[in-house]
């Protein structure tokens, strides 16, 4: 590449960026690793403009970052810490991004949410996974329990009669 176009094509990278930090303070990262999964999502959203797919947060972590051997399990350990993290929406779909939010959101308000706005048996069916997986992390299992079944019942009910 000629040095000229180099140049022009070239873009600055804030300080605060997280590929500038993982060239200048790749031992804090790595900490970060050990420490606080969560936090180091936090802040490779947060430089990607709050919101990543999951394939890019794998590339832009795993062998930089996270050791490529260690990488599956700590990113259990990662998922988890979000899961209960207000901060964080992680998705049910592979096609739905990672997102990081300023406000905190309560586990059981978001798992709420992700149901009322699924759309479809399938869709909620996915979601209810979800709420089961997380059921003793929530304040008030049985409440979020009976709202959802109530709701699912119905879903099911309306596709037994449109799709038999």
């Amino acid at each position: 590449m000629a040095l000229q176009f180099a140049i022009q094509k070239t873009e600055h990278l804030d300080p605060e960026h997280f590929s500038a930090r993982k060239l200048e303070n790749i031992d804090e990262l790595r900490e970060l690793v050990e420490n606080d999964p969560a936090e180091l999502v936090r802040r490779t959203l947060e430089s990607h403009g709050g919101s990543m797919m999951l394939d890019q947060v794998d590339r832009e972590l795993c062998g930089s970052v996270v050791p490529e051997e260690d990488y599956k399990k700590w990113w259990e350990t990662a998922r988890r810490e979000m899961k209960k993290d207000g901060h964080f929406k992680l998705p049910t779909k592979k096609s739905e991004p990672i997102e990081y939010h300023t406000q905190d959101i309560p586990l059981q308000e978001r798992l709420l949410l992700d149901f009322t706005n699924a759309r479809g048996l399938k869709a909620r069916l996915a979601v209810v996974a979800e709420i089961a997986k997380s059921a003793r992390d929530l304040e008030d299992a049985a409440t979020i329990a009976a709202s959802t079944l109530e709701k699912l019942n119905e879903e099911i009910t309306n596709h037994a009669r449109t799709k038999p």
